[in-house]
């Protein structure tokens, strides 16, 4: 089992806790859009004083947003053709993120195609920041259902990356 230390948001709680998953999933974002339901944190901690002792369960259709607070590093072994395009993700909270998303071709010349067919909880955004607040992160992983609207500029900034 590989073990991370996340920092997740449920509606308006935020919890800090560890998540064990199985070696065979390749990265964190893999294992946590499996088709499991629930989440389990080991050594919960928040604002609204969790027992660090309990083991915590969370419906992954609830939670706001998650990322790990410790660099995971995945080597890549296939290197996907794609690009990154602008987003703006409205959640059902009155929050606004702003960052990237990742669009491969998968079978076509149309980048967004491969946005469109994501499967999975969440979807991952790089360099996200919550708008009207000073929250920066590297990778946020946001809960599908927790989203209004996700604003896409059509023109990828970089491709091949």
């Amino acid at each position: 089992m590989k073990e991370i230390k996340v920092r997740l948001k449920v509606h308006q709680s935020r919890f800090l806790g560890i998540i064990e998953y199985p070696t065979r999933y390749r990265r964190f974002s893999d294992f946590l859009n499996n088709s499991q339901d629930f989440l389990k944190i080991l050594h919960p901690e928040s604002i609204d004083a969790i027992n660090y002792e309990s083991i915590l369960l969370v419906n992954k259709k609830n939670i706001s947003y998650i990322h790990s607070i410790e660099e995971e590093y995945t080597p890549q072994k296939n290197i996907t053709e794609g690009g990154f395009f602008g987003v703006t993700v409205r959640l059902k909270k009155d929050e606004t993120i702003k960052g990237l998303i990742f669009g491969s071709f998968e079978k076509t010349d149309n980048l967004l195609n491969g946005i469109l067919r994501q499967t999975g909880f969440f979807v991952k955004i790089k360099n996200p920041f919550i708008v009207e607040t000073s929250e920066k992160y590297n990778f946020l992983a946001v809960g599908k259902s927790e989203i209004l609207t996700m604003e896409i500029d059509p023109k990828p900034l970089s491709q091949n990356l």
